[in-house]
C-alpha cells in the first residue's frame, strides 16, 4: 500500500517537474521570438497560452516520446494515435485563435490611437462655438430693431441661420454609437474646408446594425470620402449622406448601414464600373501603390456581409450654377 502510494506520488511529481520545465520553456519562448510575431502575450481573461502549450506539449511527451526512445520499432496503439492528433490540433487552434485574437487588439489600438485626438479637437471645437451661438442668437434677436426692411431682415435672418447650421455640424457627428465614425467624418468635413471643398453631409440616422465591424465601417467611409476629395477641385460641392430616410421592412428595428457620396464626375457606363472596382485601377494622377486599391477592398467588405452597392449619375443644379452638373454616385447599404 505504500510502495502504491509512493510511487503515484513520484509519478505526480515526475508529471509536474516536465509541466513545469515546459511552462518555463515556453514562457521564455514567447517573450523573446513570438513576442515579435503573433502571440504578444495577454493573460486578461484566461490562462496564458505558454501555461496551455506547456501542459499540451507535456501530454505529447508522455504519449509519444516513449515510443520513439526505448521503442523505435513499437507501433502506436490506436488510442495514443487519436489523443496525440487531438492535442497536436489543439495546440495549432491555440496558436491561431491567438493570433486572431492579437490582430484584432492591435488593429483596435490602431484606431483608437489614429481617431481619439480628433474626436477631443471635435469636442473643444463643439465647446468654442457654444459661445459663438450666444452671440449669434442676441444678434438675432435684436434684428428687427437694427434692420429697416422685411427683405434685409429676411436675407439677415438667412445668413445667420447658414452660420449657425455649419456651426452644428460637428455636434451632430456626437450622436452616432460609433464614436470611431464621428471622428473620420469630422477630419473629413474640416479636410474638405482646408481644400475649400464644400462637404454638405446629411446624416439621417447615427443608429444602425450592421455585420462589419465599427473599424471596417470607418474604412469603407474613409474611403469613398478621399475619393470624392482627391477627384474634386476647389469649389466643387460635395454631398454625403449617412443611412436612408426610407426605412424597408425588416425583422431589425434598427436599419442597416448605408452611405451615399456624390461627386462631379464621369458617365458610369458598364465598362467604367467594372474598371473602377478592378484591382489596381486609378482615375488619379499618382503612382501611389495604395491608389486603386480602395474599391475592391470595399466591394469584398460588402459581399461578404451579402451588401448592396449601386453605381450612378444623377444631374445636379447647384444655386450658383446656370446648368445642371452630372455627379458620380455611389450608394452602399451592409
Amino acid at each position: 500500500m505504500v510502495k502504491s502510494f509512493h510511487s503515484a506520488v513520484t509519478f505526480i511529481l515526475d508529471r509536474n517537474i516536465i509541466i513545469f520545465r515546459n511552462m518555463i520553456l515556453w514562457n521564455m519562448f514567447e517573450n523573446s521570438f513570438l513576442q515579435k510575431t503573433v502571440f504578444k502575450h495577454d493573460s486578461e481573461g484566461g490562462i496564458p497560452l505558454f501555461i496551455l502549450l506547456a501542459i499540451i506539449t507535456s501530454l505529447l511527451e508522455e504519449l509519444s516520446l516513449p515510443y520513439f526512445i526505448f521503442l523505435p520499432n513499437w507501433k502506436f496503439p490506436k488510442i495514443t494515435l487519436i489523443c496525440f492528433t487531438f492535442f497536436l490540433l489543439l495546440a495549432f487552434v491555440l496558436v491561431i485563435l491567438l493570433a486572431i485574437r492579437s490582430q484584432k487588439k492591435e488593429q483596435a489600438i490602431h484606431y483608437y490611437e489614429t481617431y481619439l485626438p480628433i474626436l477631443d479637437d471635435m469636442i473643444l471645437n463643439i465647446r468654442k462655438t457654444q459661445h459663438n451661438h450666444n452671440n449669434a442668437i442676441q444678434a438675432i434677436a435684436s434684428l428687427p430693431q437694427t434692420v429697416p426692411d422685411y427683405d434685409s431682415l429676411a436675407s439677415a435672418l438667412e445668413e445667420y441661420s447658414n452660420y449657425m447650421a455649419k456651426g452644428t455640424i460637428p455636434t451632430r457627428f456626437l450622436y452616432f454609437e460609433n464614436k470611431l465614425l464621428a471622428a473620420l467624418l469630422y477630419n473629413k468635413y474640416c479636410l474638405a474646408v482646408e481644400k475649400k471643398i464644400p462637404l454638405n453631409i446629411t446624416i439621417h440616422n447615427h443608429f444602425y446594425e450592421s455585420h462589419l465591424s465599427e473599424f471596417e465601417i470607418v474604412d469603407l467611409c474613409g474611403i469613398l470620402l478621399d475619393n470624392a476629395l482627391e477627384t474634386s477641385h476647389t469649389n466643387d460641392a460635395l454631398f454625403a449622406e449617412i443611412g436612408t430616410s426610407i426605412q424597408k421592412n425588416t425583422s431589425s428595428p434598427l436599419p442597416p448601414f448605408a452611405i451615399t457620396v456624390k461627386n462631379p464626375g464621369p458617365e458610369t457606363t458598364q465598362d467604367f464600373i467594372k474598371k473602377i472596382f478592378s484591382m489596381g485601377y486609378t482615375s488619379k494622377n499618382t503612382s501611389s501603390a495604395e491608389h486603386g486599391l480602395g474599391l475592391p477592398y470595399i466591394k469584398s467588405l460588402v459581399q461578404k456581409q451579402h451588401g448592396y452597392i449601386e453605381v450612378s449619375n444623377e444631374m445636379i443644379t447647384l444655386d450658383d450654377a446656370e446648368k445642371p452638373i452630372r455627379y458620380f454616385v455611389i450608394h452602399i447599404s451592409v
